[in-house]
């Protein structure tokens, strides 16, 4: 009995600090506020355009119709973004992938890795351009290969997102540009 008397006052204790902390700001979170327009779940159905090479793991790329879900959340602290992909094209296995978006100290600026359900790796670097977010990434793709370009976000109002991948190459050949119309199916959570 004296055990739970000590106990839960400390259990206690330490409940509201590790609350507080989850829900305080990190330093990081000044250079990444602007980014919580981001926040929530987005959805997009595109078809990819002709010129895309073809993949080893999936076939031919071109013509097929891709729908997109990805959503933001805040990390403990809001130190970084979490951000969790998913790609579905027709008669493929859906790929998932997983993104920690945060302020990189060292270097004064916004970055980002990628791991994918596929062995894709990503690293970027992310800036704001007036009112489009710029990702600049280069990473290897499902089928190992060396795949750089730029990923574009045009917010055209709170639940729509204009995305492009622009000057890809994927081997150093260049790759036409794909374009994503999101828009957000879920708002963030109140935490």
């Amino acid at each position: 009995m004296l055990c739970t008397r000590i106990l839960s006052p400390i259990l206690l204790v330490f409940l509201m600090a590790a609350s507080a902390w989850a829900q305080s700001e990190s330093p990081s979170y000044q250079q990444l506020k602007e980014m919580s327009i981001f926040l929530g779940e987005w959805r997009a159905t595109t078809q990819l355009p002709e010129g895309i090479p073809p993949s080893e793991k999936l076939g031919p790329l071109a013509g097929r119709p891709l729908n997109l879900t990805q959503s933001f959340r805040w990390a403990p602290g809001q130190s970084a973004l979490i951000a969790e992909y998913r790609f579905e094209l027709k008669d493929a296995t859906p790929i998932r992938a997983i993104s920690l978006i945060g302020w990189d100290q060292n270097h004064h600026e916004i970055r980002s890795h990628e791991f994918t359900s596929e062995k894709g790796v990503w690293l970027a670097v992310w800036k704001q351009e007036g009112d489009i977010w710029v990702s600049s990434f280069e990473g290897t793709d499902l089928d190992g290969v060396k795949h750089t370009g730029k990923r574009t976000f045009q917010f055209t109002d709170a639940d729509h997102c204009l995305v492009r991948d622009i000057e890809q190459t994927k081997q150093g050949q260049p790759l036409p540009d794909v374009e994503y119309h999101f828009v957000r199916q879920k708002q963030p959570s109140k935490e």
